[in-house]
């Protein structure tokens, strides 16, 4: 594991919460929000923290491994979320997504 990669998991601690918008680690660090699209049916999350990570070493890097590991994260957890659920999971290739925006 790259040193980058664990500096991010570090920066936040289980469990997470929802509140209000905004995704919240245990000891309170914000760590995403619901963005400001316009686009009301927009369910996307921003990554959050600049105003800590700012002044870390690699902040931009360290952000975007943060993102990385979201991105992972619900890419592997998803399938299980829906199918507890009942839904079955159909996974859209990348370039289907693409073709979408």
């Amino acid at each position: 594991m790259s040193d980058l990669r664990s500096r991010a998991i570090a920066l936040y601690v289980p469990p997470f919460r929802y509140a209000h918008g905004y995704v919240y680690d245990s000891r309170g660090h914000m760590v995403a929000d619901q963005g400001g699209s316009e686009d009301p049916s927009s369910l996307g999350l921003r990554v959050r923290g600049w105003g800590r990570i700012g002044g870390m070493p690699e902040s931009a890097a360290l952000q975007d491994a943060v993102g990385v590991l979201m991105a992972e994260l619900l890419t592997a957890n998803w399938p299980v979320l829906v199918g507890l659920n009942g839904g079955p999971y159909v996974a859209e290739s990348s370039t289907d997504a693409e073709a979408k925006r």
